[in-house]
């Protein structure tokens, strides 16, 4: 894949969490030393059980042990598990002798614990530091804002530090969250029935109209509102125009009301970034041309009437099976599954309502099916290979459709499918190779659906 014009600080989309436990392999501490430039996690440690006992929320008393684990990252954040045990004075061997519990004077904890009072956090910290393009301000207020106005579960924030700097032992920004209980989605599918997959279908419509009721005025980037100290107040402000610099904030515009405004304010601003002067020519001269086609489509499909639903509401970047965490539950022989977190916030935003009406495929689709590509819209629609997996489909389509009218109607239609490819260039922009080819497969497409219109 190569390159266009930026860096490619938001192309992987990769888990930026995780419930696995602690690896050794040569790959993680290749990614963190070499890759990345970080200090080997054995010495790292140590800072880590420093800041654990520098955190006050932490509640970190003489009797608490304290373990640390390394865990698989994502492209954005180094992951880090920490558990706390609370010893009792005194433990039973297996010869039932008492002996007496020794301070722990590496903070480690011993293999035999007598309490299982275990609480376990996440400790985020940035793969890039002191980036500007991290954005942890972002992450922060997003999940404070979740944690007091919404009834979507999300970790918890315990503290987190923008910067590193003041006293902070790591010397690294970094966010210390609530360990998420259960295990990802994609795990729990292949553990229910077909009864549990019918009521946990329910649970997922009521995810998506939770998240259409939390809505804001225009479209944009979610951050913390200027003097809001805790972070527990949000305001959207202008798209990033690739990596954050001087130069590029000069061009963001502020949000627009309308998707309409949003479209044509977008392609205007990629214009401008894309004939930038230490841009290629050549490259410059392909994307401002797309950003006038683009334009040009926003103009004919708002005449078509197609931008009528200007709701602009919340967005997870990646709302897949591997970022919703399920626990299981039994009450009299019935099993249930119910979410306990939907993680990975880092990039949530709020965008016109039709980019968030996309069926969720892998309630019926899980597994590898032949011909099926999840990347694709245009099978959505498609009824998947067994019955009951039909069912599924049908039983979602009957509860999305009573809670939300325009859900399937954005989901399904051709013309809904392409304005969410047209919504995802205005706000990503033309950055790679693959980018290019995906708006010249658009044009095309629009050109197909014209002439047969």
């Amino acid at each position: 894949m190569t390159a266009l014009m930026f860096d490619p600080y938001t192309r992987a989309r990769a888990s930026s969490y995780s419930s696995s436990s602690s690896s050794s392999s040569s790959e993680i501490s290749n990614t963190s030393t070499i890759e990345y430039g970080h200090e080997s996690f054995r010495t790292f440690e140590r800072k880590i059980l420093d800041l654990v006992y520098f955190i006050p929320q932490m509640d970190i008393f003489t009797s608490t042990a304290v373990k640390v684990t390394r865990m698989g990252g994502g492209f954005n954040y180094r992951i880090i598990g920490i558990s706390t045990f609370n010893y009792k004075a005194k433990v039973e061997d297996e010869d039932n002798e008492d002996k007496e519990v020794k301070d722990n004077e590496n903070k480690e904890v011993k293999d035999k614990t007598v309490d299982n009072n275990e609480t376990k956090y996440i400790l985020r910290i940035p793969r890039r530091e002191r980036n500007n393009n991290t954005h942890l301000n972002r992450e922060v207020a997003v999940l404070y804002y979740l944690e007091v106005h919404a009834s979507i579960p999300v970790p918890t924030t315990i503290a987190f530090d923008l910067d590193g700097i003041n006293g902070c032992p790591i010397e690294l920004p970094y966010v210390l969250q609530t360990h998420v209980a259960g295990i990802p989605l994609d795990q729990a599918l292949d553990q229910m029935d077909f009864g549990e997959k019918k009521r946990f279908v329910s649970k997922i419509v009521d995810l998506y109209v939770k998240m259409d009721q939390i809505y804001f005025e225009r479209s944009g980037v979610l951050v913390p509102a200027s003097g809001s100290r805790i972070h527990r107040i949000l305001e959207v402000t202008a798209f990033d125009l690739g990596p954050e610099s001087e130069e590029n904030d000069r061009y963001r515009t502020y949000p627009q009301s309308t998707t309409y405004d949003m479209l044509l304010s977008q392609f205007e601003c990629w214009k401008i970034v894309a004939g930038k002067k230490d841009q290629c020519p050549h490259v410059a001269g392909v994307v401002s041309g797309y950003m006038d086609q683009f334009a040009a489509i926003a103009t004919r499909m708002r005449e078509k009437g197609w931008l009528r639903d200007n709701k602009n509401i919340l967005f997870h970047p990646d709302l897949s099976p591997y970022h919703i965490f399920v626990v299981r539950t039994e009450r009299k022989s019935k099993v249930d599954w119910k979410i306990s977190g939907i993680i990975d916030w880092d990039g949530a935003l709020s965008v016109p309502r039709v980019m968030s009406n996309r069926v969720p495929t892998w309630l019926w689709r899980w597994g590898s099916e032949e011909g099926y590509d999840a990347r694709e819209e245009g099978g959505d629609g498609n009824n998947p290979v067994d019955r009951d997996r039909e069912a599924l489909k049908h039983q979602f389509e009957t509860e999305i459709s009573a809670a939300l009218p325009k859900f399937l109607r954005h989901a399904y239609k051709p013309k809904y499918q392409l304005l969410r490819k047209l919504c995802r260039f205005a706000i990503w922009g033309l950055r790679w190779q693959e980018d290019l080819d995906k708006a010249k497969e658009f044009v095309d497409e629009w050109n197909r659906v014209m002439t047969r219109s």
